[in-house]
């Protein structure tokens, strides 16, 4: 995969074995481009593009932006959404199980009914699987844990929940040390995710990355190809 971005002369090749970082010194430039994804990822530009082959993919249905890193990512509302639709997708293999919880509600529903002794009351029992999740909080345990197994569960959830092929972070490598960053870019390989590492500085001690450097004059230095 491709990512471009002509005002500031980015020309990033996507390498599913290894992560691409890419360096932009000047903050200005880095500014510029990250509010364009941003906007763009909100359908309101269309400055930066995306391409596989001769095919322009959109950036929403493709890309996973983490500009905050100790943000609660895990449980926005899109995540739990998808969250709960692959569980759905598992629960109707167990339709005996899901009767004898609704017999269960209804004889423990019958039993509060009858011990109020008020009489005219009557109910109707239908819902739907999510109204279950929802009454246990069903959610992603992140408060549990360290910054680096929060990114790595963001890689699972970024393959397995939204099946978005792309994940781009900023400034991670202020964050985590290098044997922390190659964990998580083995776990992107392993789970066929591409890794774009977004820097405001080169990372001297960094290895086994692909890296592009948008210097101050807007010149384009490749290294480690």
């Amino acid at each position: 995969m491709r990512l471009i971005y002509s005002p500031c002369n980015v020309d990033v090749q996507l390498d599913e074995l290894r992560p691409v970082t890419l360096v932009m010194e000047n903050p200005k430039h880095l500014r510029k481009m990250i509010m364009a994804i941003l906007s763009q990822l909100n359908s309101e530009s269309n400055d930066v593009v995306l391409s596989e082959g001769d095919q322009i993919l959109s950036l929403e249905k493709n890309i996973f932006l983490q500009l905050n890193p100790f943000e609660d990512t895990l449980n926005s509302r899109k995540i739990i959404g998808k969250l709960y639709k692959t569980i759905n997708h598992v629960a109707v293999e167990f339709p005996e199980e899901r009767n004898e919880l609704t017999s269960a509600v209804i004889k423990y529903f019958d039993r509060v009914l009858n011990a109020i002794r008020f009489d005219g009351l009557t109910y109707s029992l239908d819902f739907k699987d999510e109204d279950l999740y929802k009454i246990f909080n069903l959610r992603i345990d992140e408060e549990n844990l360290s910054l680096k197994e929060k990114i790595l569960m963001e890689v699972k959830v970024c393959s397995d929940l939204l099946f978005l092929p792309i994940m781009v972070f900023l400034n991670l490598g202020n964050f985590l040390t290098d044997a922390e960053l190659a964990e998580v870019a083995e776990s992107c390989a392993n789970h066929k995710v591409y890794l774009l590492l977004i820097e405001g500085a080169e990372p001297m001690d960094r290895t086994g990355d692909k890296r592009y450097i948008i210097d101050s004059d807007l010149c384009l230095i490749e290294k480690n190809m």
